[in-house]
This record gives C-alpha cells, structure tokens and sequence, in this order.
C-alpha cells in the first residue's frame, strides 16, 4: 500500500505543471530490436534469431567477417545451429555489412 501511494505520489509531481493530462493517450516505442534490412537477413532471422534474441546480433561490437564467421562456426558446430553450409557466406556477408567493422 505504502509503495502504491509512494508511486501515485511520484507520478502526480512528475505531471504537475506538464501539460499531461489523464485522458491524454500515449503510445509507448516498441521494445524489440530489428535487424537491419538487407540481403540475407532472411538467413538471420531464420538461423540466428531462431535460439535468441535479435538484441544478442545488435549489441555485439563491430566485428570483421572473420570474427562473424568463428562466431557462426562456433553456434553451428557447439551449438547445433540449424544453418546449411550454402547459408554461411550469404549470412557472414549480411553480418559483416550491416554489424561489421
């Protein structure tokens, strides 16, 4: 009960003075990270974002087509990724374009 009036409170001075208005309608951003557009994000998506989250590709640091592909390998010979051996270029090439150095 205390933390309810605790956050009733909090959120009546963040509004006081605002303009905000309770009937006012407010759409919140989408939370979920895409991957960039492009040639073989089809293979991304259906290899990559299969196990994990898309964030796991978009936050990794900017890495060469070498470092994807140990990456790749490594989701795909300790992991068991599901990815055929004519998907790997197509997918280190959209890796490197669009999340590389």
């Amino acid at each position: 009960m205390k933390n309810a009036f605790l956050t009733a409170s909090l959120l009546l001075l963040t509004t006081a003075g605002s303009g905000v208005k309770a009937e006012d309608e407010w759409t919140l951003p989408t939370a979920e990270p895409r991957l960039k557009e492009g040639a073989g994000v089809e293979v991304a998506t259906t290899s990559c974002v299969l196990c994990h989250s898309v964030d796991y590709v978009t936050t990794q640091p900017p890495l060469s087509r070498d470092q994807w592909k140990t990456i790749v390998t490594k989701m795909q010979q300790k992991f068991g990724a599901p990815l055929n051996a004519e998907k790997i270029d197509p997918l280190l090439d959209y890796l490197a374009k669009n999340y590389g150095k």
